[in-house]
């Protein structure tokens, strides 16, 4: 039979164990949420430069209006994709 010592210490070990189990959840947890948030600050960080962008939002504009309009090879559509070509090459120069 255990004697009262015995089982405060079972207790407390298991105790112990719980809050150190508690612990590394909450530690896995907030480094879930700060990667997140390093994320969604990375995507507003993005779309706020591409504000600032009057290039990049014409070409995220045309890419739209082409998407929706489709894969043709009307005139127009097709001199829009060469401008769209054209703009990203020089952004990627400068």
């Amino acid at each position: 039979m255990k004697t009262r010592e015995e089982i405060e210490q079972e207790y407390v070990l298991k105790d112990a164990e719980r809050r150190e189990r508690f612990r590394q959840e909450r530690l896995a947890l907030n480094a879930r949420e700060d990667n997140e948030r390093g994320l969604l600050d990375a995507a507003r960080n993005a779309a706020l430069a591409e504000l600032d962008d009057p290039m990049a939002r014409l070409i995220t504009a045309g890419k739209g209006w082409l998407e929706q309009h489709g894969n043709c090879s009307y005139e127009p559509c097709n001199a829009l994709r060469d401008a769209i070509d054209y703009a990203e090459q020089r952004r990627v120069q400068e």
